[in-house]
């Protein structure tokens, strides 16, 4: 593993490029040396110190005649930024983000990374534990042996510190790996895990008194004193993780339903989907909608395909959301991204103005109305490329649901449009595990637009589209909804009976069940 430097311009830490300065504030001690607690207990002499030197591959004695001085050396050649100030401040999320018996520290969040101080290099197995551990990626910084002591009791500090009650709530949402939490008044604070809602461990019955504070935190207390029109959406960080609020009223009393964004985006290839999914990633225009009902993962597929085309292609990124969920770093494409409410005031006007700020790809977080939808269609026809969501179930759904968003006067013409620009539909819904009730699957249909899909669009013959998604299995890598329940079945993944359920058609769900248990014969 490849652990990149965090590019920091904290005066703490040292750039490593220009290695250590004796005035930086540490003075070289000739008998003591930091050893982390996941190797044994610190050295007290030289004679341990060289035992470390001896068997560590990582680290060859240099002439220099202190643990500091060997450890800043290292790290210089190592490319780690260094930390030798003893009053460096620390984030209280991150270091309780790390399990205190690893014997290191999280001492802040950066560009998505939670960064970590050691007391000495670390091995490559070392940083993949702890970022096992941690939950999420990582970066590491090496700590002086004062200012790794001085970080330690910060850090103990911090772990012993009341937290507010929203902060109280959030940690333990995390630790119990929920995807979404429930607060109202007259209630425990409730939390979703793996598609069921549970207590939250540890919390009595919430009061008015305990919401207001919540939402105060949470949205700061401008909000409710302009006068609270009774909804309100939001996004909000804490520690390394961000959450999509909405905040409302029930009852005349304060409500509020959290969302948790993962800290880190997904590979496409984590996701479970379909390996052809990959190919819209490689588009240069057309219109791409991932669909399916709330809760469905949509984001944060849409969020792996732009990670994709940001990390392999030189293009310009423009996302209009609400709220921003994942945030995106440029990596060889520029993306920029805008909220609604806080960078435009609605995704219409976004729409309108997004073609004049020279785009490559749009990323539309949701068609929501009929301007939005056609001036999407415009910039796929103007040789764009559009992603957006839709809240359909399958592929001849979110056609008819686009087509009949517009007046009957304008459907032919939309069919028209509609067909010559659409590339492709994702529909995806997330099922129980079969085994493992915390867990969640995904099940998806994909539809590649071929020309014979096209002519079904112009003509008004969406009933025709499932018979083109099973011819087109093989040459296209389309994926017929059954096909992927009934895959997931032999798999082991969801039960049969949820299977059937969730089939659109029984018989050809059975169909391709049997064929696949037949081919592993």
């Amino acid at each position: 593993m490849t652990v990149q430097p965090p590019e920091n311009n904290d005066p703490n830490i040292q750039d490593p490029n220009y290695g250590y300065s004796p005035a930086s504030g540490v003075q070289p001690n000739e008998t003591q040396y930091v050893h982390s607690p996941l190797q044994g207990e610190p050295h007290a002499n030289q004679a341990g110190l060289n035992h470390d030197l001896a068997y560590d591959p990582l680290v060859a004695p240099p002439d220099f005649s202190s643990a500091d001085a060997i450890l800043l050396e290292h790290a210089k050649a190592s490319g780690i930024p260094v930390i030798d100030n003893p009053h460096h401040e620390i984030d209280p999320a991150a270091v309780r983000a790390v399990p205190e018996d690893l014997g290191v520290i999280g001492i802040g969040y950066h560009d998505g990374f939670l960064v970590i101080a050691w007391p000495r290099i670390p091995k490559p197995q070392e940083i993949d534990h702890v970022q096992s551990k941690a939950g999420m990626p990582i970066r590491v910084a090496v700590a002086t042996e004062a200012a790794f002591q001085a970080l330690w009791q910060q850090g103990e500090m911090a772990r012993t510190t009341r937290l507010s009650l929203a902060e109280d709530i959030l940690e333990q949402a995390l630790k119990q790996k929920g995807s979404d939490i429930h607060m109202s008044v007259g209630t425990q604070p409730l939390t979703r895990v793996g598609g069921h809602l549970a207590p939250l461990d540890g919390f009595s019955v919430l009061s008015s008194a305990d919401l207001d504070e919540i939402v105060e935190y949470l949205a700061g207390p401008e909000p409710l004193r302009e006068g609270f029109s009774g909804d309100l959406d939001l996004a909000c960080t804490y520690g390394n993780w961000r959450f999509r609020a909405n905040v409302f009223l029930q009852r005349d009393s304060l409500a509020v339903a959290l969302r948790i964004i993962p800290n880190a985006i997904p590979p496409l290839d984590s996701l479970g989907l379909p390996e052809s999914m990959k190919q819209f990633a490689q588009l240069r225009q057309g219109v791409v909608l991932v669909c399916g009902p709330t809760g469905s993962g949509k984001s944060t597929s849409l969020a792996a395909l732009i990670n994709k085309i940001n990390h392999e292609r030189d293009e310009h990124i423009v996302t209009i959301e609400d709220p921003i969920e994942y945030i995106h770093a440029s990596n060889k494409s520029l993306i920029q991204q805008r909220e609604v409410g806080e960078d435009t005031k609605s995704f219409a006007m976004a729409m309108r103005s997004v073609l004049r700020q020279d785009p490559d790809v749009i990323l539309v977080g949701e068609m929501r109305d009929l301007e939005t939808i056609s001036t999407a269609l415009t910039a796929a026809e103007t040789g764009h490329l559009v992603f957006s969501t839709l809240h359909a179930t399958d592929a001849p759904g979110v056609i008819d649901r686009v087509i009949d968003a517009f007046p009957k006067n304008e459907q032919a013409q939309i069919r028209i449009q509609l067909a010559n620009t659409l590339e492709g539909i994702v529909c995806q819904s997330l099922l129980p595990h079969a085994e493992d009730p915390s867990r969640r699957v995904v099940i998806c249909e994909l539809m590649v637009v071929t020309p014979a899909i096209r002519a079904y669009i112009r003509e008004g013959n969406t009933h025709q589209i499932p018979t083109a998604l099973q011819t087109g299995i093989d040459e296209f890598g389309m994926l017929p909804r059954d096909l992927s329940l009934a895959k997931a079945v032999v798999n082991g993944d969801i039960s049969d009976k949820v299977a059937r359920d969730w089939a659109r058609d029984p018989a050809s769900y059975r169909e391709y069940l049997n064929k696949i248990r037949q081919a592993r014969q």
